[in-house]
């Protein structure tokens, strides 16, 4: 319903970075933040859309077709589209965290030169010359006026509203439901393990690390090309483990199709 639209914050979990401040959230705002996540117009030849990278399907990931992005004209990106959900936890976005607000995200891959290879006026200007567009934003902010503010912010409304929080472990963890004896046996070992880096309620402690993936052909630097800290070269952002049986392949290169050579590599590559 155009009611049940708040931002969730889930009882345990931390506050949020983003937390939604000056940017009030609305159903016309969302539906028009929605609307641009699946525009095409926002490409230089109006054939690629978040979308196109992000699909539900999977999770908002690329799906198993292929390892990397691809962009306007077929062009191969470095790095397997990450999953958006719980995105406003997330003190820096991007495998390599060149992003630091969720309201700024879209800029990036808007004017990359292999993924949507657009200029931001550019896509501004075809998204105020559209009747469509005119529409929802009067819908949204009264006005058929179309800023970078009013544009980025119903984005962020959009992805920061996928919030993923009610799996079976949350259940469990809320006392509505109780793992098997495997399940067991594996959150065991998971605790053991894993979760100094995927740090529960979010599977993630969101920092950077190198976790000795060999150097494949792209030669992506990680989040070196944002600080230019030698100690960076190689360090991606650790994911979060939540939804991984829909958001194959895995790693930032997305070089393994399966969970069982995610585990292999960390036993022993």
């Amino acid at each position: 319903t155009e009611n049940n639209y708040a931002p969730v914050v889930p009882s345990g979990w931390p506050s949020p970075v983003y937390d939604f401040t000056g940017n009030e959230v609305s159903y016309d705002k969302f539906m028009l933040g929605r609307h641009l996540f699946y525009e095409p117009m926002l490409s230089l030849d109006s054939t690629v859309s978040c979308a196109s990278c992000h699909l539900q399907t999977f999770g908002f990931t690329n799906g198993p077709s292929h390892a990397v992005s691809h962009g306007v004209n077929s062009l191969l990106g470095k790095r397997n589209s990450p999953a958006l959900f719980n995105l406003t936890w997330q003190p820096k976005i991007m495998w390599d965290g060149g992003v630091n607000n969720i309201e700024n995200q879209p800029i990036g891959p808007i004017q990359n030169p292999v993924e949507m290879n657009l200029s931001f006026g550019n896509a501004l200007a075809r998204i105020a010359a559209s009747p469509k567009y005119k529409a929802l934003f009067k819908n949204a902010y009264g006005d058929t006026v179309v800023t970078s503010a009013r544009f980025l912010k119903s984005f962020a409304q959009f992805m920061g509203l996928m919030v993923s929080y009610n799996s079976k472990y949350d259940k469990v963890k809320n006392g509505d439901d109780t793992f098997t004896a495997s399940e067991n046996n594996g959150y065991t070992i998971f605790k053991n393990k894993c979760s100094s880096c995927h740090s529960e309620p979010l599977f993630s402690d969101y920092m950077f690390r190198n976790n000795g993936l060999p150097v494949n052909s792209y030669q992506d630097s990680g989040r070196y090309r944002i600080t230019l800290n030698s100690s960076d070269i190689f360090r991606f952002k650790t994911p979060s483990l939540r939804n991984l049986a829909y958001t194959a392949p895995y790693m930032h290169d997305g070089r393994f199709s399966t969970l069982s050579q995610v585990l292999s590599h960390y036993e022993a590559g």
